[in-house]
This record gives C-alpha cells, structure tokens and sequence, in this order.
C-alpha cells in the first residue's frame, strides 16, 4: 500500500488551488548551503521553490491541525484557506525527486531537513503527520532503516513536541529539535540531532556582531557542549546581517536561520570566495 501510494504521489503533481507553485529551476552547477535553514520558509513568496534554488538544506514549516490535515502557517486564524503540508511540500518534493532520479539537489546526494513546528493541538498533529508521512515512507528517513538505506528527506519536529509520542513513535520518523535543558535529560543521541535556542532571550541584540567577552564565552560555552554530544547547534531570533552571520559561522554554529535567502546567498559565496 506504501509503495503504491508513493508511485502516485511521483507520477501525479498536487499543487494546492490556494497557493500558486510554479515549476522549480535548481541551477546543478550551484553549491548548496550545509548551514542554510530557511526560517518559516512558508512565508516567502515561492516557499520550498527559492529555499531550493538558494541551496538551502533545511526548511522551517509552522504547522496546526485543521479538520484531521496539517496545515501550514504560523497563527491559527482562517485555517480553511491555508495548504496543507502535502499540497505546499511533500507532493512537490515527491515530483522533484522523481526528476532528479532520487535526489532532491540535482546531481548531489545531499538531504533536505524538514523542521515541522507543531504550534497547537501538538498529540494530534503528530498523529496527523505520521499517518501523511507513510505514504512517502520511501523518501523519508526513519530510525528502523538498515544502516546503508539513504533516503532524500528527513523530519525533524520542533515546537516543544511531546516527549514521549517522539520517543516511542513505530515509525521512526520523527527526529527531534531539542533545547540545552535536554541534553541533561534521559534522551538517545540518535533521537535529537539538533539544539536550537533562542538569541534574542540569551544575549544582547548586536546586529555588527561585535559581542563582549563575556557574552562571547557564554555563547561558546553553550555551542561546546552541544557539539560534545554530537550534536548540531542552531540560534533563532538573531540579527541578520553579513557581521552576525560571520559571527555565528566563525564560532561553529552549524546551522544558520535565514529569512532573506539570496542574500545569505550571496554572502556564502563570498565567504567561500576570500576564504
């Protein structure tokens, strides 16, 4: 039944009517970003279609539940006229990696996260996103694959998701976005890949990035011990300009929250150029 669903989720392309997508063009010969997460993706004007063409490898998707479907937005007013996130990502992501013979990056075997911030009625969107995610079990990356099966996409949950419906979820599919406090907590590495925490509620909003020393050590205090653990580290709500993003790349923050794209862009370029 899984793989018959998935052949028609490659073969037929759904597009919501509320959203207009358009054919996506991704340039092979561009480097895709390993740091780049487009931050609530959904609210650009072409979501998922410019994180792609700007190589970004992570995309953030607010999600609440509306009559058993997932929606995706960030406030909770006029659900019925929001796509789901089947229409907005996961049929066009299905097409995509079908004319990419597997892959959603053409010609890179390099995989997109899917960070889905359950914003309310969190039980029942987890219960709702695992009965949409079977149907593209072949594409997903799950916990119970064998070691040596790659898969193109993977989940990982944030929104402070209940505990333990990640934990003891059958299908694998879920991956946690966890916080500092977790890393004291009785939680399997495999299960929480990434910390993120919040900037602006830890550290003084400087957007030249000129941090003081001691700020500057607190700053590295907490991405150490999240790399201690294997972990990648993730700030939101931080200044976005070429200094804060220098800041955060020179002090080991691995992936970098990004509202405008091709700026970052162009700034990743840049970097790669004088380096």
């Amino acid at each position: 039944m899984r793989i018959t669903l998935l052949l028609l989720a490659l073969l037929i392309f759904s597009c919501s009517p509320k959203k207009e997508l358009q054919p996506i063009v991704i340039n092979q010969s561009s480097n895709t970003l390993s740091q780049g997460h487009a931050h609530n993706d959904y609210e650009q004007d072409r979501p998922l279609y410019e994180a792609l063409e700007n190589g970004f490898t992570s995309i953030e998707i607010d999600v609440h539940s509306y009559r058993g479907k997932a929606v995706v937005c960030h406030d909770s007013e006029d659900l019925g006229s929001k796509p789901t996130l089947q229409e907005l990502y996961l049929d066009p992501l299905s097409k995509i990696i079908a004319q990419n013979g597997g892959t959603v990056f053409p010609g890179k075997k390099e995989q997109l996260i899917l960070m889905i911030d359950l914003k309310e009625d969190k039980d029942l969107l987890l219960d709702i996103l695992t009965k949409d995610l079977v149907e593209y079990d072949l594409l997903i990356k799950s916990s119970l694959d064998a070691h040596e099966i790659w898969k193109p996409l993977q989940v990982i949950i944030s929104g402070d998701p209940p505990l333990d419906k990640i934990l003891y979820d059958k299908t694998g599919y879920f991956y946690m976005d966890g916080r500092i406090h977790h890393l004291d907590e009785d939680i399997d590495d495999y299960v929480m890949p990434r910390i993120s925490m919040s900037y602006r509620d830890n550290f003084k909003w400087l957007p030249n990035g000129n941090l003081s020393n001691e700020e500057l050590e607190r700053m590295r205090e907490m991405i150490t011990k999240v790399h201690a653990r294997g972990k990648k580290f993730r700030f939101w709500g931080h200044p976005e300009t070429a200094a804060f993003w220098k800041l955060l790349d020179r002090e080991g923050v691995d992936w970098i929250n990004v509202d405008d794209l091709k700026t970052f862009r162009e700034y990743a370029a840049k970097q790669q150029t004088d380096n």
